[in-house]
Order: C-alpha cells, then structure tokens, then sequence
C-alpha cells in the first residue's frame, strides 16, 4: 500500500512522500507508535497504549529559569501529566508509570524541581475525576418565535426555556423578533409605571 500511494504521490508532486513505522518490540509484545502514543499489541488480541517520545526529540522545553510567569511553566507541566495519563490505556500500573517517568526526566533535565514535579504528579493522580453529563441531542430543536420586548425579559425567557430543556430533555430554542407595533403594545400592557410606593425593590 505505500508503495503504490509513493507511486500515487509522484505523479501529482515529486515532494510528496509517504512514510510508515515499522513494528517493534515493547516488553515482549508487539507494539507500533502512532503520533505521541505507543499501542502495544496483548497475546489476547488486546490493546494498551503509552506516552511515545520519538527519538529525535530534543527534549527541549521552556526551562525552569526562563524569565516568563512561573504560573504558565506550572500549566505546561500540568498538561503534560495529563496527556500522559490520557495517552495510557492499561490495566498494569507499569505503562502508566513509564509514562510519568518521561515527563518526569524531561522535566527535570529542563531545570524544573523534582519536589514540584512529583506534587503535582500525585496531585493530578488523585484528582477526583469530573462527572460531565452529555448533552442529549437526540431530539431535533424546536424554535419557537417569539416577540422581543426588552432585553431584561428576553433574557430571563431565555434561562427559563434552558431550566426547561434540562428538567425536561427537550431542545426548545426561543428567536425573539422585533415587532414595531405588537412591541409597543405589549409593552404598554406589561410595563406599568410604578405605584407610589413602589414594592419592586
């Protein structure tokens, strides 16, 4: 297959080239990288993956010292944990601290405290994880149009039909228009001067 898509690619551009990993072995196992992650073949036809660093990479990050907020060299270890986290998939604790263990060394060869690096570690690790309710999209949304009065009470129709659409699972989707005279008469009828002694504070 890649050498009739190289064949392919010739014709249109000599530049274009295609290129393919080629298999190896991680622990005993098959195991091929794709991208950042290294999918590793079980003996049941099951599969793990791990963080993957190619070779060539030089390992080279915003170092510790660098004259930028130390809050954004902290958000670029934090992500980095995470990625690392998400890109393994395993039931062994191994793979997962293979992982770890490069962000770890690339860390700290780049200046950054170990201390600092093992708390947020362990810190992320124990992060209760979020529990994210999907939005149901199954029900297409119905719009309904609706007449703008002021800008108070389309927003407040707004929330009401969002409170609405999670008690009820349903897409209901307010438009509000402008009418020139259907507007001026109802805010006549809704928008009433106050009384003399005004209850509305």
């Amino acid at each position: 297959i890649l050498i009739i898509s190289n064949n392919i690619a010739a014709e249109i551009s000599p530049s274009i080239k295609f290129t393919a990993e080629s298999p190896t072995i991680y622990s005993n196992k098959r195991a091929i990288p794709f991208l950042d992650t290294m999918v590793i073949q079980n003996d049941d036809i099951t599969f793990e993956t791990l963080l993957y660093v190619r070779p060539l990479h030089s390992g080279h990050i915003t170092p510790w010292d660098s004259h930028i907020p130390q809050q954004q060299k902290v958000a670029l270890l934090n992500s980095e944990i995470r990625r690392a986290i998400r890109n393994t998939n395993s039931s062994d604790s191994t793979n997962l601290n293979a992982s770890l263990n490069i962000i770890k060394s690339k860390f700290a060869a780049n200046g950054y405290p170990m201390q600092l690096i093992n708390s947020k570690v362990q810190r992320i690790i124990n992060a209760p994880k979020r529990q994210t309710r999907r939005r149901q999209t199954d029900s297409k949304p119905i719009y309904i149009r609706m007449p703008h009065i002021t800008d108070k009470s389309t927003n407040q129709i707004r929330n009401e039909f969002i409170k609405y659409n999670k008690r009820e699972n349903t897409n209901i989707i307010p438009t509000f228009v402008v009418a020139p005279k259907l507007s001026t008469q109802l805010q006549s009828y809704f928008i009433m001067p106050c009384p003399p002694v005004c209850l509305c504070n």
